[in-house]
């Protein structure tokens, strides 16, 4: 299966353990789920691509990681990419805007409820096929494999590359950096480092860091916290 990301201008071929994934029903719910916390139909900022979209972006952010530390990574090179993808699959309708309920109700936010969401489903029967545990999963997602899980869930992270990249080309902000020039300097040596010389490194993250300030300001705009708190 080749797979299209207009953010990153690519096509490239699913491995097949990927594959096998994006064709469950946990996968198949994300399509339905946007980005942001509201319907297309109701977001005055633009139409804003699916949760599946963007787990497909992180995803391919994560094959770029591992390419770049299989030496370091050991057999756990499947593991990230799966993680990857999977990261926004325990998200309730209407996301971060409804999860005070869902922890209300389960306990769970949109992270750790992917442990309910796993168990016994198409996806965890995929994950045993590769010798992978559904919990292993959700402790990377949640950030709580550390320091592995660092790359996935923490202070400089490949979801949040792709969040805020995605982001701004669907809402048109203009931004200055590429997610996938920062994942691929990701390194591990017993905990997570951007590759390069230091300049060049801390300039790269300055790029982020001001693209994600222009994008969460247009999150918590007026216009769109109305439509939000509606």
């Amino acid at each position: 299966m080749r797979y299209y990301d207009p953010l990153y201008d690519i096509e490239w071929t699913l491995p097949t353990f990927i594959e096998k994934i994006v064709h469950t029903k946990e996968m198949a719910r994300l399509r339905n789920i946007v980005q942001g916390i509201m319907p297309n139909n109701l977001n005055v900022l633009g139409p804003l691509p699916s949760r599946f979209q963007h787990g497909m972006g992180v995803c391919f952010l994560a094959q770029e990681v591992v390419r770049n530390n299989r030496d370091k990574l050991g057999g756990f090179d499947m593991l990230l990419p799966i993680s990857a993808l999977l990261h926004d699959a325990g998200n309730p309708p209407f996301s971060h805007l409804s999860e005070p309920f869902l922890k209300e109700v389960t306990g769970h936010d949109g992270e750790s409820f992917l442990a309910e969401i796993l168990d016994g489903s198409e996806t965890e029967k995929v994950l045993k096929e590769y010798g992978i545990h559904a919990g292993t999963v959700v402790k990377m997602v949640t950030g709580k494999w550390k320091p592995f899980s660092d790359v996935l869930n923490g202070s400089l992270d490949i979801d949040n590359l792709d969040n805020v990249a995605r982001h701004a080309k669907a809402a048109n902000i203009r931004v200055d950096f590429k997610a996938e020039e920062i994942a691929k300097l990701f390194r591990f040596n017993s905990e997570w480092y951007i590759a390069g010389p230091l300049g060049g490194s801390l300039i790269r993250v300055a790029t982020w860091k001001e693209a994600r300030k222009k994008v969460y300001k247009s999150i918590y705009s007026a216009p769109h916290h109305v439509m939000a708190t509606m």
